[in-house]
């Protein structure tokens, strides 16, 4: 699949030494979205699929709100976007919109601790 990137390439190079230092386990990426899409979940596809390019460990995942309503229920979502990170360890994340700026430092640490 063939996408704009979300992340600059400076960014790109930073988080690419992030997860290759710090990654050890795979960690999970699903993000909620719907087939009309949100404001704002056409770059929240992108940015999960820009990470998960990035490391082997990153398994990406996308579901349809509405279509995969029981999917959202099991991990309690009920807006989107959304993506929910499933790993190792079982912290409950979630992150509803698009993480950035500051919140995407924080997505970023947060791939880190589940790994």
């Amino acid at each position: 699949m063939k996408f704009m990137p979300v992340l600059d390439e400076q960014t790109i190079g930073r988080v690419t030494e992030i997860f290759r230092n710090s990654l050890v386990d795979e960690v999970g990426l699903t993000v909620f979205t719907q087939e009309f899409e949100c404001a704002f979940c056409k770059e929240v596809r992108k940015l999960v699929l820009q990470l998960s390019a990035i490391s082997y460990r990153i398994k990406s995942e996308t579901f349809d709100f509405q279509k995969d309503s029981g999917k959202a229920n099991e991990y309690l979502i009920d807006k989107i976007p959304a993506t929910v990170m499933t790993g190792k360890r079982k912290y409950g994340i979630r992150f509803y919109g698009v993480p950035t700026g500051y919140e995407f430092l924080a997505f970023v640490d947060d791939i880190v601790c589940f790994a």
